[in-house]
């Protein structure tokens, strides 16, 4: 028996180690007698181990630091005993900028870094000066050493200065069921930290990592970017997310830095922030390449639905495909960027660009504009030349704002007819409530043409699939027992 379980890789004397508000950190860290400090109980959690954390408030003074790891077969989990509710105040965490530990900044209240297999589990972590959750892998002073195979998932992240979540330089995480609400709010500052232009990073960030995946998380209210997966990360999954009321986009895909690669970002809805989806190279030096982003529900944003910048140095993207996306009522007038709408691109430096079977309904500006005007030779070559291709869209118009402001970037954006335009009423269930699901006898239905395999027969994103995603994400964030291993 003891080889056949050294054969699986097993621990055998997996240990439960208990934290509660009226433990005591002489005990043993039982059930009956629990310690009184989460640090304590990082401690003296190894891998195989599960810390539990009875429900209450825990007031920090100092980041909780994940300190051991698991192994492949024996991860540590982090988490809320089943059924309560965890919450811990890091007000008091770099409260002041004077005696703020160094690296305040970039830590995270909970902070994971150096080590392997660990799942953090229905943690709510509350005002912290710097980060909320932090995982730093190999790059940079407060990540010297590897970090992979993590999970967050069911934690919530209220009002925080910087990242609510933040995954930098690290391998194989995933972002789950977490809900970031107040994110990169200056308000949240160190006393004696000076108001900057903005709050650092982004609601939750992934800059450099491979291998992720962000997936039915719950993000409003923030005050930058909600899910930014910059830098030089790849081989990545956005889906399933549920952002609004974003002060800037709802997500946003930048190079930075480094080739950002293999990214894809599918079934989210995204709505009220300034731009819906949005990507950029801004890093000199930097390029982005084998882009998707399909099945969408993007609608109610003030700029672009989907969008390609100009924002620093501007630049390549490539092999970028678009398609399978319902975009609606996106873009004001008087937007600060300059004409708005459903899909626009700025930027001329990308290439071998496929955007189809996306509908578009009821955007301000233009359903697709673009920096070239194709009924002109040299613009209709400049696309051409790029191997920028619109094909199979459907509009309910082709226009409905004839004019071209350059806006603060100075880029004048022309409408898009494409081939083989669908000029439609696609026939939504609802639109006054914002239900966009299609009749039974829409014309969309079975409209759909394919140029990499995995698109479905109709325009547009199935919203069946992603209709129940406002109602049901909230009630997923509590641990239940079921959950426990």
């Amino acid at each position: 028996m003891l080889l056949f379980f050294v054969a699986l890789g097993t621990k055998i004397n997996a240990t439960n180690i208990y934290v509660a508000t009226n433990g005591n950190n002489g005990n043993k860290g039982s059930i009956g007698e629990p310690f009184a400090n989460i640090q304590k109980g990082l401690d003296h959690t190894f891998a195989g181990d599960t810390l539990f954390i009875r429900g209450g408030g825990y007031f920090i003074t100092e980041h909780l630091k994940v300190v051991n790891s698991g192994e492949v077969n024996n991860w540590i989990t982090i988490m809320a005993y089943p059924g309560e509710e965890v919450a811990i105040n890091a007000d008091a965490v770099a409260k002041e900028e004077k005696t703020a530990t160094e690296g305040w900044r970039d830590m995270g209240s909970i902070h994971i870094s150096g080590v392997h297999y660990i799942k953090i589990s229905g943690l709510t972590v509350l005002y912290s000066h710097g980060g909320g959750i932090m995982v730093r892998g190999k790059k940079g002073k407060y990540g010297e050493k590897p970090t992979t195979n993590i999970e967050i998932t069911h934690c919530k992240v209220y009002s925080s200065f910087n990242s609510g979540i933040g995954v930098w330089y690290a391998d194989s995480v995933k972002v789950t069921y977490c809900e970031i609400m107040d994110a990169n709010n200056q308000r949240h500052r160190p006393i004696g930290y000076p108001i900057r232009r903005e709050a650092p990073h982004e609601a939750l960030s992934v800059p450099g990592t491979s291998n992720f995946e962000i997936a039915y998380n719950y993000l409003h209210l923030c005050q930058k970017e909600g899910i930014d997966i910059k830098e030089f990360s790849s081989n990545g999954k956005v889906h399933h997310n549920y952002l609004h009321n974003i002060l800037r986009e709802g997500i946003y895909i930048d190079s930075w830095f480094g080739e950002l690669k293999n990214i894809e970002v599918s079934q989210n809805i995204v709505h009220d922030c300034d731009w819906g989806i949005l990507l950029s190279s801004e890093g000199k030096g930097s390029n982005m390449k084998d882009i998707y982003i399909h099945d969408n529900l993007v609608y109610k944003n003030t700029s672009k639905g989907i969008g390609f910048s100009v924002l620093g140095n501007d630049e390549p993207r490539e092999n970028i495909y678009i398609y399978n996306n319902t975009i609606c009522y996106n873009g004001i007038p008087g937007h600060w960027a300059g004409k708005a709408g459903g899909i626009g691109i700025l930027s001329s430096n990308v290439k071998n660009m496929f955007v189809y079977n996306n509908l578009l309904y009821k955007n301000y500006g233009y359903q697709i504009g673009v920096f070239a005007d194709e009924n002109r030779i040299e613009g209709a070559e400049a696309l051409k030349s790029r191997n920028i291709v619109f094909d199979n869209n459907c509009y309910d118009n082709f226009c409905n704002d004839s004019s071209t402001t350059a806006g603060y970037f100075q880029v004048y954006l022309y409408p898009v007819k494409g081939e083989n335009t669908l000029l439609a009423n696609p026939m939504f269930v609802d639109e006054t409530n914002f239900n966009f699901k299609v009749e039974a006898f829409s014309p969309v239905l079975n409209k759909g043409i394919k140029k990499r395999g995995d698109e479905h027969k109709n325009i547009g994103a199935d919203i069946n699939a992603l209709s129940n995603l406002p109602s049901l994400l909230p009630s997923l964030f509590l641990v239940k027992p079921s959950e426990v291993k």
